[in-house]
């Protein structure tokens, strides 16, 4: 395992942590209707978004081994699925796979073919947010090599 999906697994442990104790002071109900800040709104979701962006960004400018950059990326791309999320912790994590598209480029052929082959088979077109259609459009040009 890279050390950089040691890091990521270690910013994700950290929101985890960050998302029990934003609910521990969270007061019931708060949220409903939209009165008060509900789950969605805890700072530690843009923390997370943040340390991924800077991860991917150092990544990409420091790495140059196909293999670590495509392990990072499935790491990210496969963190939705990995676990029951808070469904605002869902849409927040899901979010962070905008941040392997600078990075799909310099992965391995096979790679690519195999994060594609998941990733429509986990992600059916009906249910792909647009994010996610960038994504597969990145694997799909880099097959092409456009």
């Amino acid at each position: 395992m890279s050390e950089y999906v040691v890091k990521y697994q270690e910013i994700i442990n950290t929101y985890i942590e960050a998302l029990a104790e934003a609910d521990k002071h969270r007061k019931p109900g708060s949220g409903i209707l939209g009165i008060g800040p509900g789950p969605g709104d805890d700072p530690c979701h843009v923390v997370m978004d943040e340390q991924v962006a800077a991860m991917t960004a150092e990544i990409a400018e420091n790495e140059t081994d196909p293999a670590v950059i495509g392990e990072l990326v499935k790491a990210v791309l496969q963190a939705e699925k990995d676990r029951k999320w808070p469904e605002a912790a869902r849409w927040a994590v899901l979010a962070t796979q905008r941040h392997t598209i600078p990075l799909i480029s310099r992965i391995s052929k096979s790679d690519r073919e195999e994060i594609l082959e998941w990733f429509e088979k986990t992600y059916p077109k009906r249910r792909q947010v647009p994010i996610q259609r960038q994504i597969i459009s990145a694997l799909k040009a880099s097959e092409t090599g456009r």
